[in-house]
């Protein structure tokens, strides 16, 4: 896998971009990881210096002939002297080499080696440089200074733009920034000087020569453009982000990844001019608001978080503190949710948004129950329902399905399936998907409980038709969970390690780590009933540690139990785990449980929001 360009990344967040190699070294099989920067990563014991020498002069000579070739510009073996010359400017460095050549193709080589000559003599001139920074400037510096000199003002400001995107700008985007005909006719020109290249489909600059043009391009001008692409990312987010929870939604999601690296790269410009000069805060706290579904659904918590602390220093919103109430439960900090969720209900409440303050009541019921505060779940419950407008069915039918997931954990199967059954009605009928596709999972692990696998199969493989469709990655993660469990209940051990390993892979994605740790519990469970009792004490280690770092109680108690089972003297399980299991459920606990009891799972993040 090749990282290229690490240090812009480490410009950006240098935690987050350690953390992220280190977890593909960490967790990939048969992968070798092969990064160019030009900083230190900063990972000792994991990384292998190797510094890039300039091309060898034959290699170098070989590159310069191919390009003047390719530029129609022809060198006579008589001239051997001139392309000595060439090769002496260049370094051997194959940018100097490609952008040279181009510029060549333009104004011949007699007048460039003069004007080289000129810019040489006059970086010589400029008084306090050192000699370490006239040898580093000396050959794709003065490349790229000579390549920009005879633009017009046109191409120059485009080329400015482009330096402004790091993934690069489509053709659509950049018609709207500069207009049809206009971006057209200077990408050409760019293109030509090998400035800038077209790759699948969006035209972007190297990273020299990104790094040179946002040193040269003034204030203003780079303003102007950051300016306007605040504008239309607006606009894109606005129209894309809730369309990630419509049926065909996959292609939302792409389009908006593609673009994220833009996005965030002028979001984090904005954010920080806006705090000396106040512009521009309606429309970044708008496009932070808008961000907040793309970021839980693909995972990125810590992002997120960051752009909601900085954009609320420059306007304090009670959405922010919803938001990071959600980020926190989505990262299974409950305590934080807990926290944040209070803050917004009570603020909700003084303002008088009543939609508002019932969305945090249930989400805050979600936390309190999977913390195994039962009755504290149902009371937020039962506020968020009586607040509610008649008319609202979508959040009626999330009550009675809060309400039922709570009654399914205390072991009321009758109620909760009753209320499941009543909200899978309402979702049906508005056409909720979302919904429809959770409440199925749900429905599955009720009757999974009470022995109706044949019943539990068919609703589990339509939830994961549904969630397949979405794009939905927590609900495949937990379906394909729910599947695996169903294996191995009934006996069909050979295809449990394929589910859960296709769980496994798409909880990574999001950083779900519920989901992983529910992974290494059924596989402890698979090894348990397999008699391998070593490696099942060691997955099921590994779960309890997962659900004490999730605080999730009831998957703690389940752990804990099935690793007592693992011990051969153990012959029955212990009072604290049983009196600890019969508070959280109502019920007493059976060995048959440990594999069959639900475990307690995160709801599909795009469910909640929708």
């Amino acid at each position: 896998m090749l990282l290229d360009n690490v240090e812009w990344a480490l410009r950006v967040d240098p935690h987050g971009t350690r953390s992220t190699i280190k977890a593909l070294h960490d967790y990939t099989k048969h992968v070798r990881l092969l990064a160019t920067s030009r900083q230190r990563i900063g990972l000792p014991g994991l990384e292998a210096t190797v510094r890039v020498n300039p091309l060898t002069h034959d290699d170098a000579e070989e590159l310069l002939q191919n390009l003047l070739t390719t530029n129609a510009v022809i060198i006579k073996k008589t001239d051997s002297d001139t392309l000595r010359d060439l090769l002496a400017l260049f370094d051997g460095l194959p940018l100097a080499i490609i952008l040279g050549s181009a510029t060549i193709a333009d104004s011949g080589i007699g007048t460039f080696l003069n004007e080289w000559k000129n810019a040489k003599t006059a970086l010589l001139e400029i008084p306090g440089v050192p000699l370490e920074s006239q040898d580093s400037l000396s050959s794709v510096s003065f490349s790229i200074t000579l390549s920009l000199s005879d633009l017009m003002e046109t191409q120059l400001d485009c080329l400015g733009g482009l330096a402004l995107f790091p993934a690069g700008l489509t053709w659509e985007m950049g018609n709207k920034l500069y207009g049809t005909p206009e971006f057209g006719q200077a990408v050409r020109v760019l293109v030509a000087k090998s400035l800038a290249y077209e790759a699948n489909g969006r035209i972007k600059i190297l990273v020299p020569v990104r790094e040179y043009v946002l040193g040269i391009v003034s204030h203003d001008s780079i303003r102007r453009i950051a300016n306007r692409a605040l504008s239309l990312f607006g606009q894109l987010v606005a129209d894309k982000a809730p369309a990630i929870f419509r049926r065909g939604g996959r292609m939302a999601l792409h389009q908006l990844t593609d673009e994220m690296p833009n996005i965030n790269y002028i979001l984090g410009k904005q954010i920080e001019w806006a705090k000396t000069t106040s512009e521009n805060v309606d429309a970044i706290t708008n496009l932070v608001l808008a961000l907040a579904p793309y970021y839980r659904v693909k995972g990125f918590y810590d992002e997120a978080s960051i752009h909601f602390q900085r954009a609320g220093k420059l306007r304090n919103l009670t959405e922010y503190d919803e938001e990071l109430a959600h980020i926190c439960r989505a990262t299974s900090r409950l305590q934080e949710a807990r926290s944040f969720y209070g803050l917004a209900i009570e603020q909700y409440r003084n303002i008088g948004n009543r939609t508002g303050e019932s969305i945090c009541l249930r989400r805050l019921a979600d936390v309190l129950r999977m913390q195994g505060k039962y009755d504290k779940a149902s009371e937020s419950v039962q506020k968020a329902r009586e607040i509610l407008n008649g008319d609202d069915i979508l959040g009626t039918a999330d009550c009675i399905e809060t309400l039922a997931d709570i009654q399914r954990m205390r072991g009321d199967d009758k109620q909760s399936l009753s209320g499941y059954q009543q909200a899978l009605s309402l979702y049906r009928n508005i056409g909720a998907e979302l919904g429809v596709a959770n409440c199925l999972k749900n429905i599955c692990q009720v009757k999974l409980l009470a022995g109706d696998r044949e019943e539990a199969a068919q609703y589990i493989l339509e939830s994961l038709s549904l969630c397949r469709e979405i794009g939905d990655l927590e609900g495949m993660g937990n379906a394909n969970l729910f599947i695996a469990r169903l294996e191995l209940a009934s006996g069909k051990y050979d295809t449990v390690e394929d589910k859960l390993e296709e769980a496994r892979r798409q909880f990574s994605d999001i950083d779900g780590k519920l989901g992983l740790a529910i992974a290494d519990y059924l596989q402890g469970c698979l090894d348990l009933l397999r008699g391998k009792r070593e490696g099942a004490r060691v997955l099921l280690g590994q779960a309890r540690r997962g659900f004490e770092e999730t605080n999730v109680r009831l998957n703690m108690c389940l752990a804990d139990a099935a690793m007592e089972l693992t011990s051969k003297d153990q012959k029955m399980l212990s009072a604290s785990i049983a009196h600890e299991f019969e508070r959280l459920t109502g019920r007493k606990l059976r060995p048959e449980y440990i594999h069959h009891w639900p475990l307690e799972v995160r709801g599909s993040v795009l469910h909640q929001l929708s």
